[in-house]
């Protein structure tokens, strides 16, 4: 044969402009020539010659021998040079034949008869009389013509197998959804179909700047994850493996793939430990999706040594293409499915933080809903005043009793909380943060090693703190830090809520212990005259009247307890409502009936169409008119009317609450609807103030229904509240 490999060379178009080899074949003994040669004189001139030259040559007498000696083995050119019609019953019979596309197929006969030879099947017809020179250019020439023939069909053949592996893969990937299938199906695909004896898949983490290793397979073409520690490579600036041509040529100057002839001679030190035996040649391909890097694909020869070069890329590049868009894929579709779980979790500790009003309780649930977010060695829960940050819970830690002093806010240990500046922190490693320091807690074989810290900030104080903290360095990421924080921001309002809780019932105890308060938060008011004092004081006071004094101080605190778990639901998002067609008169008959006993015995008129509905929740709409009702109450003199109308205006069901009061001050209108907002210039004798929510909540909760409160008007002789909510659609 010849020194090239006769089936996979060029590609070449028979009829036009033929791209030939760069040299032509040089004749060897190895490539055979069958001579179909009846006449005994030219016979032996063909042989000699083509023997002269260095071809292997079988002769044959007749078309028949021809077939045997082609069945027996097939040459890489037969010479034909028969007489008459034989020449062209053996071409016929050549053309149906198997062996017909690898064999090339030189006439020589009459000049007149070559059109019908080559119709015929002949790839050249060699007119006679036969010159010898000729001769020898002729075999060149068809031999030559049939390399490049073969070669085209075997890149034929090599692109269209290519083309189907593709093919497959990218359906395999598109299949694929989480991030494991794919790397598994691209680590698949490449073993089974490229002939690369091992290959690896690791990922670019670009926040940490590393590769990290994901997959890879074993000796018998196995996929499997890497252990739960995987070799991760710094990709920073400064980093070692940057020094290698090969990184350089991939994440420095962006090439898509680097080929080593040598990788465990030309590997440094450093790098050594990595390759777990005698590669000698690796191809490494970069997936870069959008411009965008997503791994590294690797591929080498360490198990059968099979020889390879740098032309064997050109697949694994494409195929390294679909893999880096399915990888960019997954990773997009687990960052949503990650946030929607998060958004889950939060809204369920959210839940359970706002289903308690205890500060005690609230410290509990925080650091048992935290471990449902953030996995942890240790935690704490501590409480700031200001000087101190002391322990009100723990987990994983030596428990201490609630109130003892741990972080000295104005000293060194201070450090940390002081670098909060309203953000979580993120230590990656305390023993070298210039701002860790060692408290008692974790200390000695409690030492840590990496920490969260994240404030509980309410009004630009920071109300305590939430300290997360693992034994390893580098436990806890960016996103989880992030994720800590927002949790946080849910603990703070049901601290500040527990804590507002525990002054409201702190005060309505109060108030049932002196039969009433001025107000259960204030501590103080001086909004009382010595005067009012003096004349209640005179009144003989009664056991009837210490039994309905308690049912009212009862009654409000209970309201307080209401009010407030309404104001959890609304922080947390768990608030719900059940729209339905209502009658406003039986919402507002419903709200009297359910109101305080100093709501129940004042005179109230009602007026309004029977037949008006509304689309609300009754329960929410009963709420916020019992709320204008109690203010209404409350705000006015005794013995008062207070008048509840309803109409339809402006296509809405309005409902307005009138009482005859002493009006809102200008001044004070201000502090309205707002959260714990009291007016100032404003005092109830008869019932505590409240905690300074309802209107609050009932402008939001009649919002979230698609309606609105708002003040209407005030004067010296009342105020005037109007509600609305939307009509039932035509």
């Amino acid at each position: 044969m010849v020194p090239y490999p006769p089936k996979a060379v060029v590609v070449v178009s028979v009829k036009g402009c033929i791209q030939l080899t760069d040299q032509a074949p040089r004749p060897s003994h190895q490539t055979e020539i069958l001579a179909v040669v009846a006449d005994q004189g030219l016979s032996l001139q063909i042989v000699r010659t083509l023997q002269e030259d260095g071809y292997a040559v079988r002769e044959a007498g007749s078309a028949s021998a021809a077939i045997a000696a082609v069945e027996a083995g097939v040459p890489d050119l037969m010479l034909v040079a028969l007489s008459g019609p034989e020449v062209g019953s053996l071409l016929n019979t050549l053309q149906g034949h198997p062996v017909r596309g690898t064999m090339a197929l030189l006439a020589v006969a009459p000049a007149s008869e070559t059109a019908a030879l080559l119709e015929s099947g002949a790839d050249d017809v060699l007119s006679t009389p036969l010159n010898l020179q000729a001769a020898r250019y002729a075999v060149q020439s068809v031999l030559r013509l049939k390399l490049a023939e073969r070669t085209t069909r075997s890149l034929i053949s090599q692109k269209a197998r290519e083309q189907q592996i593709l093919h497959r893969a990218g359906q395999r990937l598109a299949a694929a959804r989480s991030l494991i299938d794919v790397l598994t199906v691209t680590a698949e695909v490449i073993r089974a179909n490229l002939g690369f004896d091992r290959v690896n898949i690791a990922l670019f983490d670009s926040n940490a700047a590393s590769l990290r290793s994901i997959v890879s397979t074993d000796a018998q073409g196995r996929v499997y994850n890497v252990p739960e520690y995987p070799m991760t490579v710094s990709m920073a600036a400064g980093s070692p493996f940057l020094e290698l041509p090969a990184y350089q040529a991939l994440f420095v100057h962006d090439l898509e793939s680097y080929y080593i002839p040598d990788t465990k001679g030309k590997a440094p030190s450093y790098f050594r430990p990595f390759l777990d035996g005698p590669v000698r040649e690796t191809l490494l391909v970069v997936l870069r999706a959008n411009d965008r890097i997503e791994g590294l694909l690797t591929v080498d020869n360490l198990y059968s040594g099979r020889t390879f070069g740098p032309e064997e890329a050109g697949t694994l590049i494409t195929l390294a293409r679909q893999a880096a868009l399915a990888i960019e894929r997954a990773r997009v579709a687990e960052e949503l499915e990650a946030r929607a779980s998060e958004a889950e979790a939060l809204a369920r500790a959210g839940a359970m933080l706002s289903s308690v009003l205890e500060p005690a309780a609230v410290h509990e649930i925080v650091l048992e809903q935290v471990a449902t977010l953030i996995q942890y060695d240790h935690a704490l829960m501590l409480i700031c005043d200001g000087t101190w940050a002391r322990f009100v819970a723990g987990r994983g830690a030596e428990a201490l009793h609630p109130g003892t002093p741990v972080i000295d806010l104005e000293g060194s240990g201070g450090a940390a909380l002081q670098a909060l500046d309203g953000m979580a922190l993120r230590i990656t490693d305390t023993a070298a943060s210039p701002v860790w320091h060692d408290f008692p807690l974790w200390a000695g074989e409690h030492r840590i090693r990496s920490a969260i810290i994240a404030p509980l900030m309410s009004d630009g104080v920071m109300l305590a703190c939430l300290c997360l903290a693992s034994f390893t360095s580098n436990a806890f990421t960016a996103r989880q830090t992030d994720l800590t924080f927002r949790f946080a921001d849910r603990a703070t309002q049901a601290l500040r809520n527990a804590r507002l809780y525990r002054a409201a019932l702190d005060r309505a105890n109060e108030a049932t212990d002196a039969l009433w308060v001025n107000d259960p938060i204030a501590a103080d008011s001086d909004e009382q005259s010595v005067a009012d004092m003096t004349a209640d004081q005179a009144e003989p006071t009664s056991i009837e009247s210490i039994a309905v004094d308690e049912v009212a101080s009862a009654e409000r605190q209970e309201q307080v307890i209401d009010n407030l778990r309404l104001l959890s639901l609304l922080d947390a998002g768990g608030l719900s409502v059940n729209p339905q067609p209502v009658t406003v008169r039986s919402l507002v008959e419903r709200s009297i009936k359910s109101a305080s006993r100093v709501v129940r015995e004042r005179n109230i008129s009602v007026t309004g169409p029977d037949d008006l509905t509304a689309i609300v929740d009754p329960v929410r709409a009963t709420e916020i008119i019992g709320n204008l009702l109690d203010n209404a109450v409350r705000y006015s003199d005794d013995g008062s009317h207070v008048t509840v109308a309803w109409s339809v205006e402006d296509h809405s069901a309005v409902i307005r609450v009138h009482d005859h009061g002493s009006g809102i001050p200008s001044q004070s209108r201000r502090y309205l609807f707002t959260r714990f907002g009291w007016l100032p210039g404003t005092s109830s004798r008869r019932t505590p103030k409240g905690i300074g929510v309802g209107l609050y909540l009932g402008r939001t909760i009649a919002s979230v229904m698609g309606g609105g409160l708002e003040l209407e008007a005030s004067s010296a002789k009342g105020s005037l509240f109007r509600l609305w909510f939307p009509l039932p659609p035509d």
